[in-house]
């Protein structure tokens, strides 16, 4: 596996053996150059589609997911392991089946829905167990290990990355040995045991830096990081965290990237040097916004209102803790949640359980009515709970938030975006007294609890879409013509999937680095959202297609092989005259061509 090597094999003729070449090549570039990595795996998947070779694309998307989960793309790794799940099962290979199955769930666990990622994982496992493939039973032992880190059992962790560790020295595989070694010694920091910690932190240090992965080795140099910063060895941060730093820099890998500029931070606020502990800890939030990871956000703005009052600035660290507190509010809100998706998970799962035993007993029959009541009870307490919670925090920040508002009034960008957070808190709002007014009708015996539930959960996803939808145009990071191309592709695709249509999105070639501000940002993408949501409720279609293509403007074409409709004649309702006045604002122009039984086709023209 060395790349001169391997390089020197290209001018082989075009069959299997270059598509598997292309692979290879890829994954020594993998820990060191991203882009070069891309690029052989994207000449794999060309190469194995024009020799319908469907094991050389399932390599391709085993190995390009793991750059993507890398990346923090975790919705695109997700809907390619799905993919290959259907490509395994269609060629009824054990194998390729196991592991789209294990990478499926480690997408799943990336995203933080750990149940959907056991659940594809034990699938994973008991197919690896049948076929005696230790290297990959030992792989799946790395992942649940980090699934009950995630949950807080780090006994279980330790117990994991140990079984993975045991496997992966008997068969001399370094790279994952490395990996395995980060997990333990990060199992026993959380496990308050740093003395043990050192010992597999640092022969994964050395491991990743003689095999050359550049990768592995910014892991283990901000494993160590981490490990200083527990034991309070403030000083010996430095030299750890600036390697890492590097590293991540060359090797663009935005979590890396956070996490040492972070340590940076943490340095030279000890230091007592708060301009440069400032600096590194802005960068850091600045790269998780980036990245939109809220856990580090919040790690960031801790550090910079710590900075802040150690500089004597109370009212500015104050102001940084407040806007912690809220990230952190929110990442509560959002596990509450999942809970409660979990909770009406394992309720519908137990229905269908009793349902498949045909019970015939009134005893039975009874069970079952009880369990129904108990989840029910417990989502709708857990609501009420959550949305208690909630409205304690709304008056408790009120005095605070008004002290905000006349800081924030000084320039005009502060006055815009408390427009903005008003218009959020309205919806909000809006919602909740929605959920209250369902939540006293099912207390009073008016609407049947399942269908009240109903209606809570819906209106719970509508609000959260919505503000999703406004903090993401808002985000500087995402105003530019590329990344709202692939935000509009990624929903629209989500959209269509949910409602069980097929969905075709076709990219333009190259996309010119334009930004296009949040407002324009924004009125696009709630076009195109708008559209397809039409199209989904009213066309009755099998097919939605989605095409960008970009000359001097930006043209977006939707159509649909549905039910059509006769455009010449003028229909009532809200839909093609909020396509006008949204186009209207874009400054640009729209066209509907239409016939009854040929579907519709909607071209827009948006100047750039």
């Amino acid at each position: 596996m060395n790349k001169d090597s391997l390089l020197s094999l290209i001018k082989t003729k075009k069959d299997t053996s270059l598509v598997q070449l292309y692979i290879d090549i890829g994954q020594q570039y993998e820990g060191n150059i991203i882009d070069s990595s891309k690029y052989y795996y994207f000449k794999a998947r060309d190469l194995s589609r024009q020799l319908n070779y469907v094991r050389g694309e399932l390599n391709f998307i085993a190995n390009y997911t793991f750059i993507l989960n890398n990346e923090g793309d975790f919705k695109q790794s997700l809907f390619l392991n799905k993919k290959a799940i259907a490509l395994a099962k269609r060629l009824k290979d054990n194998k390729y089946i196991g592991k789209a199955y294990a990478n499926t769930g480690a997408s799943y666990q990336l995203m933080g829905k750990y149940e959907e990622a056991i659940n594809y994982m034990i699938a994973s496992s008991k197919i690896f167990k049948k076929l005696n493939i230790n290297q990959y039973q030992a792989n799946l032992y790395l992942n649940i290990g980090v699934i009950y880190n995630e949950l807080g059992q780090n006994d279980k962790y330790l117990y994991y990355s140990k079984k993975a560790e045991t496997i992966f020295r008997e068969l001399n595989m370094v790279n994952e040995l490395c990996m395995a070694l980060n997990n333990k010694g990060i199992a026993y920091i959380f496990l308050d045991n740093l003395k043990e910690a050192e010992a597999p932190l640092n022969e994964a240090l050395i491991k990743s830096k003689q095999i050359n992965n550049q990768n592995l080795y910014a892991t283990s140099l901000l494993n160590i990081c981490d490990l200083k910063i527990k034991s309070r060895k403030f000083n010996e941060i430095k030299p750890y965290a600036e390697e890492a730093l590097k590293i991540a820099q060359e090797i663009n890998f935005l979590e890396s990237k956070i996490l040492a500029l972070k340590g940076l931070g943490i340095y030279y606020l000890h230091q007592k040097d708060y301009d440069k502990a400032q600096f590194y800890a802005l960068n850091s939030f600045n790269e998780a916004e980036k990245y939109e990871n809220k856990s580090r956000l919040y790690e960031t703005l801790i550090l910079l209102s710590e900075i802040a009052f150690s500089k004597q600035n109370p009212s500015k660290g104050s102001y940084l803790k407040f806007k912690a507190d809220s990230i952190s509010n929110v990442i509560k809100l959002d596990e509450t949640r999942n809970k409660i998706e979990d909770l009406k998970l394992k309720y519908e799962t137990e229905k269908k359980e009793l349902k498949i035993k045909n019970l015939t007993q009134e005893n039975d029959i009874q069970n079952l009515k009880i369990k129904r009541r108990f989840w029910i009870m417990l989502t709708l307490s857990l609501i009420l709970l959550s949305l208690a919670y909630f409205a304690f925090l709304q008056f408790k920040n009120f005095k605070t938030k008004k002290e905000l508002l006349i800081e924030q009034q000084k320039t005009a960008v502060a006055e815009e975006r408390l427009r903005i957070a008003s218009d959020m808190h309205d919806d909000v709002g809006t919602g909740l007294s929605r959920i209250r007014y369902i939540i006293n009708s099912i207390k009073e015996g008016n609407t049947p609890p399942q269908e009240g539930l109903n209606k809570v959960t819906e209106i719970s996803d509508d609000s959260i879409g919505k503000m999703s939808e406004i903090i993401w145009a808002l985000n500087e990071n995402n105003q530019n013509l590329e990344e709202l191309i692939y935000h509009i592709r990624s929903n629209s695709y989500e959209m269509v999937e949910n409602a069980n249509i097929n969905f075709t999105g076709e990219l333009p070639e190259t996309i010119p680095n334009i930004s296009f501000g949040w407002m324009r940002n924004r009125n696009t993408y709630l076009l195109v959202k708008e559209t397809i949501n039409n199209a989904i409720k009213h066309s009755n279609a099998k097919n939605i297609y989605l095409k960008f293509e970009i000359d001097l403007k930006l043209k977006i074409i939707i159509s649909d092989d549905g039910k059509g409709f006769d455009s010449s004649k003028k229909y009532p309702g809200n839909g093609l005259n909020n396509y006008a006045k949204r186009i209207e604002k874009l400054g640009g122009s729209y066209n509907i061509n239409s016939e009854i039984g040929k579907g519709t086709t909607i071209e827009y023209n948006i100047p750039l």
